[in-house]
């Protein structure tokens, strides 16, 4: 009961934070804000709460606008895009939060041009949301450009593909039709191309690649 008790303060804590710091925001007070803000994700995140941590970040987007890194503001942007639409939520929160997502495109765009705008859209589209938090507190994420040339051979995608499926090498080498040590071997390349040490980590990097290549819904 107690627990419960406590969850539910924490959740009414967070939603208050996330109320002044959109307050904040609004009067200019963007340091507070962001304080605030990144309090409530914080607690947002420990409660699970995929709706909160949305909200809190879509918030945060225009943070990067004021630092002057407007890149990171673009992913940001595409970032909360995709978790909107994963959620299955509209964005319609009233004429002021669709004004202030319109304010942070136009003033990312005043630098960025269009073509480098929907690039790093696309590059936050394909952050997790543990990465897309981490983003949001300024902490360096690893993703992969739109111009970065893919380092794997035809067949070391294939096999990346098939452990992002959760196949064993002797499974990949049943559906490929070749020897387990070729797939053993394909393996170790594909962890000393990438600078990686484990499969999950190719698994990651897969699905990652392929997010940002599927066309925006």
């Amino acid at each position: 009961m107690r627990s419960g008790e406590a969850t539910g303060e924490r959740w009414n804590h967070a939603f208050a934070l996330y109320a002044r710091g959109a307050a904040l925001w609004w009067l200019g007070e963007h340091e507070a804000a962001v304080r605030d803000l990144l309090d409530c994700l914080r607690i947002k995140e420990s409660l699970g709460d995929q709706l909160g941590i949305t909200l809190a970040l879509d918030l945060l987007t225009p943070a990067p606008v004021v630092r002057g890194d407007h890149e990171q503001a673009a992913m940001l942007l595409g970032a909360t895009d995709r978790m909107w639409r994963t959620l299955g939520a509209s964005l319609q929160y009233g004429p002021h939060y669709m004004k202030r997502r319109a304010m942070s495109e136009r003033a990312i765009l005043r630098t960025l041009p269009r073509d480098r705008f929907e690039a790093a859209k696309r590059r936050g589209a394909a952050l997790s949301v543990a990465e897309a938090i981490a983003l949001a507190r300024g902490e360096a994420v690893q993703v992969p450009r739109d111009d970065e040339p893919d380092p794997l051979t035809g067949r070391e995608r294939e096999v990346a593909a098939l452990v992002a499926e959760g196949l064993s090498n002797r499974e990949i080498a049943e559906r490929l039709v070749i020897a387990k040590r070729t797939v053993d071997s394909h393996i170790e390349h594909i962890l000393a191309k990438l600078g990686f040490n484990s499969r999950t980590q190719i698994a990651t990097w897969t699905e990652r690649r392929e997010r940002g290549a599927a066309p925006s819904a």
